[in-house]
């Protein structure tokens, strides 16, 4: 898994919503999807993405929610795929820290053990301060992608 061209194929974006749901439905819009599924089924992702939230937040702190299917697999990507979204307003997503949301990375993966890499890149280079700092700066995809030019593009 490279994280790298995980966030290249999903994406950088300025996503709507007051609330959380709101935002997960804009979220799941935007999107690319699965180029080997031209009628992709942009509503049930959002539904899936929903009802993992409902189970738990996926609020990890510092401004950041890395929304997910509870289910990798479900969502239809055999690569994966994950998109950067900067909330239009931050938005409430029951952090652990109580910091409202500012940046979603939407992560979706073919099975659990993408999955699980894909969320061990992200915690890495999300314990970096000065990346998080560009998050609340909202820099472009380029200079995120710049960012993880270090650990979080190795291979497993």
């Amino acid at each position: 898994m490279n994280l790298i061209n995980a966030l290249t194929r999903g994406g950088l974006f300025q996503t709507p919503g007051t609330r959380v749901n709101e935002v997960l439905r804009s979220a799941a819009q935007q999107i690319p999807g699965p180029i080997d599924q031209p009628s992709f089924d942009r509503d049930h992702l959002a539904e899936t993405l929903i009802e993992r939230e409902d189970i738990s937040s996926t609020g990890v702190g510092n401004g950041v929610a890395l929304p997910h299917p509870a289910t990798p697999g479900r969502s239809g990507w055999l690569r994966p795929q994950v998109s950067c979204h900067y909330l239009t307003q931050p938005i409430d997503f029951g952090a652990f820290d109580g910091q409202p949301v500012h940046t979603l990375f939407l992560i979706l993966a073919h099975d659990s053990e993408q999955h699980l890499e894909i969320m061990k890149s992200l915690a890495r280079v999300l314990r970096d301060p000065a990346f998080r700092q560009k998050l609340v700066d909202r820099v472009p995809l380029n200079a995120i992608l710049e960012c993880l030019g270090g650990g979080a593009t190795e291979e497993p």
